[in-house]
């Protein structure tokens, strides 16, 4: 009978060890089931959930929390609750407690029916807590089980969280060269605030914010102006002021310095218009001469604190931007400087055209007509003179025909200073003639194509294609030794273009630095607003004018005479 009933304690014991083992090699299959799992996470958030959901199934636990630990807070990510993920849920202060037990000793906590488990990483800091409630309490197996879990996912968020940097990190370097390539834009302040406003909000997480400039008030002072607020990714067209002192602007304004609020609602300097914004940081634009230019503020809705390192983080995007500012302003004086010259330029020429027309008609009809007057004087002078004084005779006759030069050389001067047919006949005829005038002098063959010779175009356009035409034949005499030229003219509804062509020697355009013919050509192109192009090679040059009709239709052209 005792040994039987021996036999029956040891068959007992036999087949509960059994039936341990068989859990155990449960347990360890889930474990290792688990690890596989936790290794192929990427991310925190799926990090816990294999956790506790593997816990819970290894040690049939009714309740399984898994939580990270930053700066010693601990940040509930999953609860799994009778086999099943919960969303949204809290741990009991119960539970809490022990995981503060856990964290603070550093060694897993068992309290009744919970335990808690600390994960410490290589620095020897809790990382993790994996906590679990089970009614019929904890073997001393199920903590060794939970305790490889929350070192295996020590591990896994060591590794996610390095990932999440590198994918924080690259977003913010690629935002950074955004930053970096508008600042670089040659953009109207206002614009570019707005660029830049949309990507430091990305940078810092930001919902909304805006920007302004400091403008002068009338009476010695200055404001900070905004015309925009962005927020729900768009701009909102705003246009607002602060005196020194007024509202966030206004006080970084008048103390150039950063200032932020976690607590907007309740901040003396909040701007009452600003519906549901809880978090609000504002930073000074300065130059290098650390004189305010304008202002950066950025706002939260929702989401983590404003800190001292944000805060220094923009004052650094507000100092770039501060060197974009100023390169703008400049860039629009520059722009501005380069209208007034283009116009001086363009009046200078004007009335260098106009007094050129003046002395050349004070050439052709006053002087003209004094030594034609003075050639008849001497043809009437020498009808006098007796026949027996032929030496007289021959003095008076030379000397009319060298006034009979100089009146031609007066003409010609005349026309070279500013040609009649220009003004009477128009730009194909005074080409024409220049191109047989030219031919004559060089012996260069000049060859005229246009597709209307009788079109009118107005005045400054006609005047500046000549002038052009003019200055390419004569570098062209002097420099290219050619044989050819074809000058085309053509034009389109709004267009006039001049192509001229030589088969001379040609050149390097790029290093052409001390002649002004291509500089004066591509001046009076630029004045006019339109295009200029050259190009050149060891058989010969063209030169490429493009300029634009007003209006796209013929002036009406007057003579001067």
């Amino acid at each position: 009978m005792n040994r039987s009933l021996v036999a029956n304690r040891g068959l007992s014991a036999s087949s509960a060890t059994a039936r341990e083992l068989a859990q155990l090699h449960q347990a360890t299959e889930i474990l290792r089931s688990a690890v596989e799992l936790i290794g192929r996470q990427t991310h925190p958030a799926g990090v816990a959930d294999v956790v506790a959901l593997s816990v819970a199934r290894m040690t049939r636990a009714d309740r399984v929390a898994c939580g990270w630990v930053d700066e010693e807070a601990f940040q509930l990510q999953a609860v799994v609750e009778n086999g099943r993920r919960l969303e949204g849920a809290e741990c009991h202060p119960e539970e809490l407690a022990v995981v503060a037990r856990a964290c603070r000793t550093q060694q897993p906590c068992v309290e009744g029916d919970r335990i808690a488990v600390p994960a410490l990483d290589h620095h020897n800091r809790v990382t993790a807590v994996v906590m679990a409630v089970k009614t019929n309490g904890f073997r001393r197996t199920d903590v060794a089980l939970v305790a490889t879990a929350a070192h295996a996912a020590t591990i896994a968020l060591d590794r996610g969280r390095l990932f999440e940097r590198l994918v924080d990190w690259n977003r913010s370097m690629e935002m950074l060269l955004a930053f970096n390539a508008t600042i670089n834009q040659h953009l109207a302040p206002p614009l570019l605030l707005r660029r830049l406003v949309e990507q430091a909000a990305r940078l810092l997480e930001a919902e909304a914010g805006f920007a302004g400039l400091a403008v002068a008030d009338g009476v010695g002072g200055w404001v900070m102006e905004s015309d925009g607020y962005w927020s729900a990714g768009r701009w909102h067209d705003e246009r607002r002021r602060w005196r020194c002192g007024e509202g966030t602007p206004g006080f970084v304004l008048a103390t150039e310095f950063p200032y932020f609020s976690n607590n907007y609602p309740a901040d003396p300097l909040a701007d009452p218009h600003r519906h549901g914004v809880l978090r609000a940081m504002c930073v000074p634009i300065k130059n290098d001469r650390h004189q305010v230019l304008g202002f950066f503020e950025l706002h939260r809705y929702q989401g983590g604190l404003f800190s001292w390192h944000d805060a220094a983080f923009l004052e650094t995007l507000a100092n770039m931007a501060a060197v974009a500012v100023e390169n703008a302003r400049l860039w629009r004086s520059l722009e501005e400087s380069n209208r007034q010259l283009q116009a001086m330029s363009a009046a200078n020429a004007q009335r260098l055209e106009d007094e050129r027309r003046h002395i050349a008609r004070e050439l052709h009809d006053e002087t003209g007509q004094a030594l034609i007057a003075i050639k008849l004087s001497l043809q009437a002078v020498a009808g006098l003179v007796p026949a027996e004084l032929s030496d007289l005779r021959a003095e008076l006759d030379l000397l009319r025909q060298q006034v009979n030069d100089a009146a031609v050389r007066i003409r010609e001067l005349s026309r070279q200073l500013r040609p009649p047919t220009l003004d009477h006949c128009g730009l194909s005829a005074a080409l024409q003639q220049l191109a047989d005038d030219f031919g004559r002098r060089t012996g260069i063959r000049v060859q005229l194509f246009a597709d209307e010779p009788t079109r009118r175009f107005p005045p400054p356009v006609e005047t500046a294609v000549y002038r052009i035409a003019q200055e390419a034949l004569t570098n062209t005499a002097k420099h290219a030794a050619a044989q050819n030229v074809r000058l085309t003219l053509s034009h389109s509804a709004r267009h006039l273009q001049l192509i001229i062509t030589d088969d001379g020697c040609g050149f390097d355009p790029t290093a052409v630095t001390g002649g002004l013919g291509l500089l004066g050509m591509r001046e009076r192109v630029d004045m006019l607003g339109g295009e200029f192009q050259v190009q050149s090679g060891p058989c010969g040059t063209t030169i490429n004018v493009r300029l634009a009709i007003s209006h796209g239709q013929p002036t009406e052209h007057h003579s001067d005479r």
